[in-house]
């Protein structure tokens, strides 16, 4: 593993990706089951690797696989689970864990990075010119783009800010134009406050504040005028609907919290099943409530990552998405350190430096597409979407090559930088 080399083949395994990639973002019609051909290849293509990439995240993912398994049987409605335990296996297993292994190299790393910036662009123009929907699927709806584009824009920004040529500063100012562009488009309340948190993290972590504010001013001073005020009108009813506790959607939401903890406190150990939430409402609503309006819980989803993973997958669920971000953040934390370590170095290269800061951009954008996917989901049952699985692979594949920069940089310095 090392510093980007700009003649390395990609292999078979990253352009099988690609298409992935392409195929489940972008939704064509009749994909003739090549989705679901592709992970099948890439997990035995994985299996039969005599020497695997493992870290602390991909073993809590086989984990959390096996604790949706195990409530399959007593689930209230096995079918439910059944199709979500499928699309976690195909993400988890036969997408991420892949992507983590085959990503061993930095131009491999970005090649990705660059397809899921171009894939985010893609959809944020869909949503411009949609109403702010996206294509289909887990991109389907205004909160699910707005989630989508969240978890992506800090890599935009974060490659804007380290980018080495005019032509990528160039796709990377547009990507973060167009992603924002997006979110505003899909007036998604949940999207925005994510939206919100995304631009702080990111001039908080930024390298280059002055530059980062200056990217920051041109996009208010081209954006705003273009905003239409009715979005701002929508957006100022954030705070009256989650103080409202009898109407409205954050009422509404509140008492589906409510509903969930309930559910979790009688089923704490494995919960009621993925995707079994709507099958189970009646029985933790009050009889009330449910006499007064049962429309509004029948065919209710959770509404909240959080309140979802709890309710559904229980502690051991919880717990292991807890460790999973733990580890996640841990191996962030340790990138940096390693490529501050590095830059210490006096005699480094131009291109080794310019290859260093790539990695600490793709940490700090990866960090802040957890924040983007963190916030979104307060509000949004996204715990079986894609976005942050890919996150994670990302960061165990970053993690491993500059683990072995890092091993490099021990011997002379010479043979550290090239």
């Amino acid at each position: 593993m090392g510093l980007a080399r700009r003649n390395e083949p990609l292999g078979g395994a990253i352009i099988l990706l690609l298409v992935y990639l392409f195929l489940e973002y972008v939704r064509p019609l009749n994909p003739l089951g090549v989705p679901l051909a592709i992970s099948v290849v890439l997990f035995i293509w994985w299996m039969t690797l005599k020497t695997k990439v493992w870290a602390p995240q991909l073993v809590c993912l086989y984990l959390l696989v096996a604790a949706i398994a195990v409530m399959g049987p007593f689930a209230a409605n096995n079918f439910a689970i059944w199709t979500g335990f499928r699309s976690m296996v195909a993400w988890l297993l036969c997408i991420s864990i892949p992507m983590a292994c085959f990503a061993n190299s930095l131009r491999k790393i970005r090649v990705l990075v660059n397809a899921l910036i171009a894939l985010h662009c893609y959809l944020g123009l869909y949503a411009l010119l949609g109403s702010g929907r996206g294509p289909g699927g887990f991109v389907g709806d205004e909160n699910d783009v707005a989630l989508a584009i969240n978890t992506v824009m800090p890599l935009a920004f974060f490659s804007l800010l380290t980018a080495q040529t005019a032509r990528g500063k160039l796709f990377y100012a547009a990507a973060v134009v167009t992603m924002v562009a997006g979110v505003v488009a899909t007036s998604s309340r949940g999207g925005f406050l994510a939206l919100v948190a995304v631009i702080v993290f990111c001039f908080l972590f930024s390298p280059r504040k002055r530059l980062g504010l200056a990217i920051g001013a041109a996009l208010l001073l081209v954006g705003l005028p273009v905003v239409p005020e009715s979005y701002w009108t929508e957006m100022a009813t954030i705070a009256l609907d989650l103080d409202s506790e009898q109407e409205g959607t954050g009422g509404q939401r509140l008492r589906l919290w409510g509903v969930a903890m309930d559910m979790f406190w009688s089923n704490p150990i494995f919960g009621v099943g993925l995707n079994n939430f709507e099958y189970n409402v009646k029985n933790y609503v009050s009889a009330e409530l449910w006499e007064k309006d049962p429309r509004r819980y029948l065919g209710q989803t959770m509404h909240s990552v959080y309140f979802t993973i709890l309710a559904e997958t229980g502690a051991v669920g919880s717990l292991l998405v807890a460790a999973i971000t733990y580890f996640s953040v841990k191996s962030i934390r340790s990138v940096l350190a390693g490529a501050r370590k590095i830059e210490a170095l006096t005699d480094l290269d131009a291109e080794t430096r310019a290859n260093l800061l790539q990695i600490k951009g793709t940490a700090y954008g990866l960090g802040g597409g957890m924040i983007g996917y963190g916030v979104s989901g307060i509000f949004l049952t996204a715990f079986a979407y894609p976005q942050f699985w890919y996150a994670v692979a990302l960061i165990v594949a970053l993690e491993k090559v500059a683990e072995g920069i890092v091993a490099n940089s021990s011997g002379p310095k010479s043979a550290a930088v090239r």
